[in-house]
């Protein structure tokens, strides 16, 4: 069982799909959610594998490895006047992602930490429909700058947050112990080798 809160449907897609005609008679089953949940699972030996944002604990029996690094910008819409990434946060709508969330999470501490208070507007509950508003003109928010954008994160604009150097490590959950670790390392090569060969 394989679980995502970070990476594509897309690059999961082109992985799974090479992994497969490599390792035959693979029975993949893939589920959504988001990373304080997917962590419960693999811990309990619910779900064998999760792609999400690097956990704020790991307890020992857990293994995770860094597929990505993902730094911290402004988002704003494709055609979105203004260079000053301070200015536009204290005055413009702010779109939240939900603190429940390890990207919320991590964008928040970044305002808290810089002192910038958002005249926010609305929360959303994952990257997609939070894209999809600033798409629209509604609103800017702070996120990690996508290794593998979906089509509309690719048309927005992305202006360099200062003096940042706060990022979202995107990798791979798995149990150390857990019986699959031979098909879970083939999952990881292929996941490896999607991020790289679209990241060119």
């Amino acid at each position: 069982t394989l679980s995502s809160s970070g990476a594509s449907p897309r690059d999961l897609r082109y992985a799974v799909k090479s992994m497969m005609q490599e390792v035959i008679n693979t029975k993949v089953c893939i589920v959504p959610g988001i990373s304080t949940d997917l962590y419960d699972h693999v811990l309990n030996g619910s779900i064998d594998v999760v792609i999400l944002s690097q956990p704020q604990r790991i307890e020992p029996s857990l293994q995770w490895e860094v597929l990505a690094e993902e730094p911290l910008v402004l988002l704003t819409s494709s055609g979105f006047k203004g260079n000053d990434p301070i200015k536009i946060l204290q005055k413009d709508p702010y779109i939240r992602l939900a603190q429940r969330t390890s990207v919320g999470s991590l964008a928040d501490r970044w305002l808290t930490k810089n002192k910038i208070v958002v005249k926010e507007t609305m929360i959303m509950d994952s990257m997609e429909t939070l894209g999809c508003m600033v798409a629209h003109g509604l609103g800017i928010s702070v996120v990690p700058n996508l290794t593998k954008p979906d089509p509309i994160f690719s048309n927005l604009r992305k202006i360099a947050l200062p003096n940042s150097t706060d990022a979202r490590f995107l990798g791979m959950l798995t149990r150390k112990d857990n019986p699959k670790h031979k098909v879970i390392m083939k999952f990881k090569q292929h996941i490896n080798n999607t991020i790289k060969a679209t990241s060119l």
